[in-house]
């Protein structure tokens, strides 16, 4: 079972077949079944990985080869309640431990960044050949075709993730808003680390900066108002930082030369306090507490929303659209008052994360997904699903060839703040053809039981039992069939 701020993920493995039920409920009590496409071949048992997750979504990644080597996967989001999913990204990079080089944005709605292979062909045909590693960063919520490359001036960048991971903690953001950072290279596909860079970017990945030439350790403090590196190729005698996102650093002098194990600092970002630990040539340890808080001469930041001169911090949009505008996400544009990037100053809310505030937007197609007995088909619309009918309220359809009002196949997401625009979930007319006049609509479900499986595999069912207007009944239910009264 996984927890998942507001999921509970539940995984039954039938013996005989090896496959994996998927059940899903944000209660504890009420559970559904978790469908993934039907062109999908199913989860096997350790061959997924659970990713992080947003509020309205769970991200799933599935082992897509044989080859446990030669490891790659599948990137499925599910709808607001868990229970449909839709691929999203191909030939992810996994680790044979099921570690998948997948990261959201921290403390930002809907930016999420991925490594994919590049030799996705030839590494199924030949589990000896090496992957070639590309980037990708999706504005939208990993949605597909969203997906694109990082950016550093007009070159692709690509950077190292968690399979390949060299320090404690996060890999390339914090609570820092839209500070990213990671080491890697420009080019056609991902190169050793030894051979990378240190990269930059403050504006939660749309563009990129070499900050630091050679492969660092890197770290957030103060929110943002510091950055901390160190040499990770080698031996070094110094830590360097940097007060405005990378642009100008100092250094500070160790008085020893160590080998670089772990640079840390509070999981939150918001200390100017950090701890090294390193390794000298004769196998010494040591430890460093490194505390920023003089480079500061003990000033802290001021807000002023009123005049933009005098405060040291911006209003900072987290998204941005093709034009450059600040975008929406789940009906809302995300911003922060963010410490502005040449101030001299410290935020200094120690173990206080930046607080986000929202502008409501006008709902457009994207705040829709399918409602229940809907499946999106080949031109991503959302058509009832084969087999399925309507239930008809039982005044309705007298004639066969009536109409009557109902669902329009959409809702909006749960949980987005839209407003006015685009209203896909009014009802519409609909063919009395396409519904079923359910008179169980004047009852209630007592309780329902989990799967039970017979001898033969073919029978498998749901059983409810109903609490109806004229006695007790039971529903029985086969997989992907229609319920009859019992």
């Amino acid at each position: 079972m996984r927890w998942l701020c507001t999921f509970i993920y539940y995984l039954h493995t039938h013996q005989s077949i090896h496959a994996i039920y998927r059940y899903v409920s944000n209660d504890a009590i009420n559970w559904d079944r978790a469908e993934f496409p039907q062109d999908h071949g199913g989860l096997k048992e350790d061959a997924y990985t659970i990713l992080e997750s947003t509020l309205y979504s769970i991200q799933v990644d599935v082992l897509t080869t044989s080859s446990v080597g030669s490891a790659m996967g599948e990137l499925f989001t599910s709808n607001s309640n868990g229970t449909y999913f839709t691929r999203n990204l191909a030939n992810t990079n996994r680790h044979p431990r099921g570690l998948v080089d997948f990261e959201q944005i921290e403390g930002i709605d809907g930016i999420v960044m991925a490594n994919i292979v590049k030799n996705a062909d030839e590494v199924r045909s030949n589990h000896k050949a090496t992957k070639k590693l590309r980037s990708k960063i999706s504005f939208n919520d990993g949605k597909m075709n969203t997906w694109q490359d990082l950016k550093a001036g007009d070159k692709s960048l690509h950077l190292h993730s968690v399979t390949k991971l060299v320090n404690g903690g996060r890999v390339y953001s914090s609570r820092a808003p839209g500070l990213v950072m990671g080491v890697g290279n420009t080019g056609d596909y991902l190169q050793d680390y030894i051979d990378g860079d240190l990269y930059v970017s403050d504006d939660a990945g749309l563009t990129w900066m070499r900050t630091r030439e050679d492969a660092h350790k890197y770290e957030f403090g103060g929110s943002g108002s510091i950055i901390v590196a160190v040499y990770d190729e080698g031996d070094t005698n110094k830590v360097s930082y940097s007060k405005d996102h990378g642009k100008h650093w100092e250094d500070v002098d160790l008085s020893v030369n160590i080998r670089a194990r772990l640079l840390t600092t509070t999981p939150d970002s918001t200390s100017l306090k950090f701890l090294l630990v390193g390794s000298s040539k004769e196998k010494k340890s040591y430890i460093f507490d490194l505390d920023f808080k003089d480079v500061f001469e003990g000033r802290k930041c001021k807000l002023d929303k009123d005049d933009n001169s005098q405060s040291d911090y911006e209003k900072w949009y987290a998204r941005y659209d093709s034009y450059g505008s600040p975008d929406c996400l789940m009906g809302r544009k995300q911003y922060f008052w963010r410490r502005k990037k040449g101030a001299d100053c410290n935020v200094g809310n120690l173990f206080k994360e930046p607080i986000v505030e929202n502008e409501i937007c006008e709902c457009q197609d994207e705040d829709f997904e399918c409602d229940f007995n809907f499946v999106l088909d080949i031109d991503m619309k959302c058509v009832l699903a084969p087999g399925a009918k309507l239930p008809i309220p039982p005044d309705e359809c007298k004639n066969p060839k009536d109409s009557y009002w109902g669902p329009s196949g959409y809702r909006k997401i749960p949980g987005n703040s839209c407003q006015g625009g685009v209203m896909k979930d009014h009802p519409v007319q609909r063919e009395c053809d396409d519904g079923k006049v359910l008179y169980l609509l004047l009852g209630y479900v007592v309780h329902r039981f989990s799967h039970f499986h017979t001898v033969n595999w073919q029978n498998n069912f749901q059983i409810f039992r109903i609490q109806c207007q004229d006695g007790c009944g039971i529903l029985l239910s086969p997989e992907y069939g229609e319920f009859t009264y019992r």
